[in-house]
């Protein structure tokens, strides 16, 4: 059994993000990733731009803005801003994959994030309606984290899920993703699935 003050689940730039902020605010954080990297659709979709960073023509700051600007200010640069084709969309950042991953890898020991990779959450154990710890499986076995926040950015709900937070597949009439999993649209839907 592992005790943390915060346990992040899914290692994308959202859970990075939120992982590397609470780090910096002193707590002892642990960021649990169920593949065998970190980065989310950065890893899995190479070549996929990250968008939605300049709406209106600024940045939106934060961790995306330091993240790029590390990104940017490599030698050579790794990464460019660039118009998207998508209208009222704001730029764009194409990157190189690789040294992107590095630069987050970086980032998050800088922070003193502990990263666990190849780790699935398995049941989230429940006790006066809070969450009380999440097991988790690896190829070695099982695996306990305890804390006292808990935040779930996998792709599909997954820890939510199973803590019993209602979820749907797609919105009401299923009429705009085909029926998968709905985080996207402000609908509040969280689809169970096993990774990030």
């Amino acid at each position: 059994m592992r005790h943390m003050d915060v346990v992040v689940f899914g290692a994308g730039p959202a859970g990075i993000a939120a992982s590397i902020s609470a780090a910096r605010e002193g707590r002892k954080v642990v960021l649990v990733e169920c593949r065998d990297k970190i980065g989310g659709v950065m890893s899995s979709c190479p070549g996929m731009m990250l968008g939605g960073g300049y709406p209106c023509g600024k940045t939106i700051g934060g961790f995306f803005e330091e993240f790029v600007q590390r990104m940017y200010l490599q030698q050579p640069p790794v990464a460019e801003r660039r118009r998207c084709g998508l209208e009222n969309f704001g730029d764009e950042v194409v990157y190189e994959h690789e040294p992107a991953i590095a630069i987050l890898c970086g980032m998050l020991a800088e922070a003193g994030v502990t990263v666990h990779t190849n780790r699935i959450p398995d049941r989230v154990l429940m006790g006066g309606g809070a969450i009380t710890g999440v097991e988790v499986v690896d190829p070695q076995g099982r695996d306990r984290f305890v804390s006292r926040i808990y935040i779930d950015c996998t792709g599909n709900g997954d820890v939510a899920a199973k803590a019993g937070v209602p979820w749907q597949i797609g919105n009401a009439d299923q009429s705009d993703d085909g029926g998968v999993p709905d985080l996207h649209h402000g609908r509040g839907g969280l689809g169970p699935g096993i990774c990030g």
